[in-house]
């Protein structure tokens, strides 16, 4: 297995509080790692609140300066990936989702966000190609097979 950055770690969100016009967000994560730098963690959740407040540019510089504290966290690619596609940047997304998979090859979330928005861009036969790669892992998985399949005839009828 690959060496994980400091700063990989799961977030879940419990709570969110609107109090005077302000959002105020209660955490709970697990940390998979022995330490994570208080800087790191002060800049990806500044980030998270800059995108509950919709100031996207502001979340985007703070997303990316936590990615070169740890550019190997798929926590902090999943945020850029959700932010580029909520924005419809989908390039943006489909390069942040293959950093995800080249950390991750066998993750099934972001392999079939990276499908989807492969078959949205048009690029059908690198679609087909991550599937083929998902199915590696998850051999008995009728859902990759029904996709495969449908990329298949969605491809044929072009």
């Amino acid at each position: 297995s690959k060496n994980r950055s400091p700063f990989h770690f799961k977030i879940e969100f419990w709570l969110l509080v609107f109090s005077s016009g302000e959002v105020s967000v209660e955490f709970f994560w697990k940390i998979h790692a022995s330490k994570t730098t208080s800087s790191l963690k002060k800049t990806f959740f500044t980030a998270v609140v800059r995108a509950l407040h919709n100031n996207f540019g502001k979340a985007e510089i703070h997303y990316s300066k936590a990615l070169t504290l740890a550019p190997d966290s798929p926590t902090i690619l999943q945020s850029l990936v959700d932010l580029k596609y909520y924005q419809g940047e989908n390039t943006e997304a489909i390069q942040y989702l293959e950093q995800i998979m080249a950390l991750e090859p066998n993750n099934k979330e972001s392999g079939l966000t990276l499908y989807g928005l492969l078959i949205t861009e048009r690029e059908f036969e690198r679609a087909e190609s991550i599937l083929d790669s998902l199915i590696v892992y998850y051999p008995r998985d009728q859902l990759f097979l029904l996709y495969t399949s449908l990329a298949f005839y969605h491809h044929m009828l072009l």
